[in-house]
């Protein structure tokens, strides 16, 4: 099995569903060095842009998460607007928006994991077709 990148660089990230459930092996070091710092919505890019404190940043379009909720029978999409998604937090190793009820794990991100398994066979599929 591949290796997820621990450093991520301004690019769009690889879709790969088959790191599922992996998360890379770090140690303190690496944890402190790469300690997320700073997280904000780019509206031009439409991209979560999480900052790290070695000097890095990653960056995954907003489309790409999958923001969801549970109306007592299903899971159904939340919309947001653009100011919604700019009131992003950073917590520890989570980014979240408290008024979406939307919560990722850094460490998910990292592994391109960006929401439950259909969706990541949803987005394995338009990204083969593309």
């Amino acid at each position: 099995m591949a290796k997820a990148n621990t450093t991520l660089v301004r690019t769009a990230p690889r879709v790969l569903v088959s790191l599922q459930g992996y998360l890379p092996p770090h140690n303190f070091t690496v944890r402190l060095r790469n300690k997320a710092i700073n997280a904000h919505y780019d509206r031009e890019q439409k991209a979560l842009v999480i900052d790290f404190a070695d000097g890095s940043a990653g960056i995954w379009p907003v489309c790409l998460l999958e923001m969801v909720r549970y109306d007592g029978n299903d899971w159904v999409p939340v919309e947001a607007t653009e100011a919604q998604l700019e009131a992003v937090e950073l917590s520890g190793e989570h980014v979240f928006w408290d008024e979406l009820g939307q919560d990722f794990r850094i460490s998910d991100l990292k592994a391109g994991i960006y929401g439950r398994e259909p969706w990541m066979a949803r987005i394995q599929q338009k990204m083969a077709m593309a």
